[in-house]
């Protein structure tokens, strides 16, 4: 296994030419070409297309090849390489970029991207803690509070991601804190589920971006890369 910790890559999708994207789509699986063509928006086409055009980029990074791909979900459908086991990854889109975050251990990753919207009190109201809420309302400006939800809605995707559970772990069932990075269960949830820590990343104006492990080394420097359509055409 090749000695990496953690490496994150994204794409700007918007940016890819229709020419270059034809030609993108013929290193993907059928499979994938398949799924892509079942949505209705071309950006939501390109960004499935892109998940698997970044794993092929990781893996390449990593090996110096690209192994044939075998994905597998798990029940909440978490994707893994079952003939990779050391090679763990999270994939996350949100409008315009896709990013791909890998490592040697267990890994989440959530990038969302900044919306103003008029209800975003209510869902953090609905769905995070009260410590959570009071910290967004404590926020000076309007602009402030919506940066605080949506960096703590990423960081809450990022965990469950890394879990695997999806949604089937309620999002206020565990308490975030966008300054430190640490996320800690409730106490009535600390019997089931593990204390992690995420890096939050400004990288991508107006996307705050997540990365979630259980034991994440924020010693260390990680700087998530930009990529062009070129470097995935390899």
């Amino acid at each position: 296994m090749p000695n990496f910790n953690l490496s994150i890559y994204y794409i700007d999708h918007s940016a890819i030419e229709a020419a270059t994207l034809e030609v993108l789509s013929d290193l993907v699986s059928p499979e994938r070409r398949e799924r892509a063509a079942s949505f209705r928006q071309p950006g939501d086409a390109t960004a499935c297309l892109c998940s698997e055009l970044l794993l092929r980029y990781a893996l390449r990074q990593t090996y110096g090849t690209i192994p044939e791909l075998h994905i597998e979900t798990g029940p909440q459908g978490k994707p893994c390489l079952p003939e990779l086991p050391d090679f763990h990854y999270s994939i996350s889109h949100s409008y315009d970029y896709a990013a791909i975050a890998c490592s040697d251990r267990p890994i989440g990753l959530d990038i969302q991207k900044l919306l103003p919207q008029r209800n975003f009190l209510r869902l953090a109201e609905r769905f995070f803690t009260p410590e959570e809420v009071l910290l967004i309302r404590s926020a000076s400006a309007p602009r402030e509070q919506l940066l605080l939800f949506t960096k703590i809605w990423a960081m809450k995707e990022s965990y469950v991601k890394l879990l695997g559970t999806g949604l089937l772990t309620p999002l206020n069932s565990f308490q975030t804190d966008p300054a430190s990075g640490m996320i800690t269960p409730a106490a009535a949830a600390a019997d089931t589920l593990p204390a992690a820590r995420c890096l939050l990343f400004d990288s991508i104006p107006e996307y705050p971006m997540s990365v979630c492990q259980t034991d994440l080394d924020t010693a260390r420097a990680v700087v998530p890369r930009q990529l062009t359509a070129k470097e995935l055409l390899g």
